[in-house]
């Protein structure tokens, strides 16, 4: 196991929970669903990415997210590859700015028992909550985290990777954190995507399909989650002049 880390601290005192919800004190939302966090997560990212059995160990999987929160989306995906018949590696590259310390995140996920072994090994290893880039590697899960404890905006300057296979759109609400929801966000999206990528969101709002549309994305709504009517997935099949 290997950890990288750099940078001044950080405040990590926005966490605070309400009914059993992790929630924000700066955007006054929850981390996750009230109904079932968990579910809601594979249900929007994994199936909502097509995120299935993968029977091939020939090559490392590259998924990226915006806002990584209590790392609930990483760890459904952590629980429900160790099921698949031959899981690639996995390269998560994800992008935080109110980043939660040790103990916080080792808070999280206590109300789910069926992710506690990713829990511990993520706890384990978790980084200050110090600006900048962070690596993670777990050897035995064959995983390779990067980390980047800052704004959205400055998120690609040191992007790791040319190619993301699926991105994970996951901020704060657009009404409550627009930063997460930019045009010049969803540009970038599309200059690391490749013919095939795909997205999902929890979000249906109508900029946010309008504007990954005008990127090079194929939008379409789908059932949302509990009591959420739509959410949006897409794919990357009209590359734009880079």
């Amino acid at each position: 196991m290997e950890i990288s880390r750099h940078g001044p601290s950080m405040s990590d005192e926005d966490l605070y929970f309400e009914n059993g919800q992790a929630r924000s004190r700066r955007f006054e939302e929850g981390y996750y669903g009230l109904l079932d966090g968990l579910e809601e997560s594979r249900y929007v990212f994994l199936d909502g990415n097509g995120l299935n059995d993968i029977t091939t160990d020939c090559y490392t999987q590259v998924i990226a997210e915006t806002g990584f929160g209590t790392g609930l989306n990483l760890i459904s995906l952590l629980e429900r590859r160790s099921h698949w018949n031959k899981p690639p590696a996995l390269h998560y590259i994800s992008v935080e700015a109110h980043p939660l310390s040790r103990s916080q995140f080792d808070t999280c996920h206590r109300n789910w028992p069926e992710l506690e072994t990713w829990r511990q090994q993520l706890a384990t290893a978790w980084p200050e909550p110090t600006p900048g880039w962070h690596r993670i590697t777990i050897k035995d899960i064959s995983l390779t985290m990067d980390i980047f404890h800052g704004p959205a905006s400055a998120w690609f300057d040191k992007f790791p990777v040319n190619h993301v296979e699926h991105w994970f759109l996951d901020g704060f609400s657009p009404s409550k954190n627009p930063d997460m929801w930019t045009a010049e966000l969803f540009s970038n999206l599309s200059h690391h995507s490749q013919l095939g990528t795909t997205l999902a969101t929890y979000s249906a709002a109508g900029f946010i399909r309008r504007g990954l549309r005008d990127v090079g994305f194929t939008m379409s709504r789908r059932e949302g989650f509990g009591q959420k009517r739509e959410m949006l997935t897409g794919v990357f099949n009209t590359p734009i002049e880079k």
